[in-house]
């Protein structure tokens, strides 16, 4: 979870300051409230170098999440900027891994992104995020009715079909009742 407390703005979750953006490096902001997770290994992968420096802030806007260094990159050009997930003017938001699309869920990959134990969605519905597989609920619930109606069919099915035994006692045949007719 998050390691910012008493935040009293907009929480920003595992936010990567640009390390040369237009020839000059970016850094935490530290004139507001950010912090760095204990257990970013559980996040990133191993070998990522620069998911290390993923910190959490407590800001009125991300972009006030870090603040350029005085000093430019001398010998370096400056990077192309990246391209936004969400528009101008949308609030970015984290999930964490316990609230993230389940079972019964589809990510919705226009506004979404996955990282290994988050996810950041540009809404903050959880539903806009994630949407119901419903083509796949009707299907199993089809399929689940139609096993019970042929199981109680080949049930009821079977009682009609028994043999029933004969219930008269069997009467055997005296020899010694029976008359022989002259000829």
């Amino acid at each position: 979870m998050t390691c910012l407390n008493n935040c009293s703005k907009d929480q920003y979750y595992l936010v990567f300051c640009n390390d040369n953006y237009n020839g000059y490096k970016y850094i935490p902001n530290s004139d507001i409230y950010t912090c760095q997770r204990e257990n970013m290994e559980e996040y990133y992968k191993a070998g990522c170098d620069i998911c290390k420096n993923a910190f959490d802030c407590c800001a009125d806007n991300i972009s006030d999440c870090c603040k350029r260094t005085g000093t430019p990159y001398p010998t370096s050009p400056p990077t192309s900027q990246p391209t936004l997930l969400c528009g101008k003017g949308e609030d970015i938001h984290y999930f964490q891994e316990s609230d993230m699309c389940h079972f019964l869920e589809t990510r919705n990959t226009d506004i979404t992104t996955m990282f290994d134990k988050s996810m950041m969605c540009c809404s903050s519905k959880r539903n806009e995020c994630c949407l119901v597989k419903t083509k796949e609920i009707l299907i199993g619930s089809g399929c689940f009715v139609l096993f019970v109606i042929l199981c109680l069919y080949k049930r009821f099915n079977q009682d009609s079909r028994k043999v029933v035994p004969d219930t008269q006692p069997s009467i055997k045949k005296d020899m010694n009742h029976n008359k022989i007719l002259p000829v």
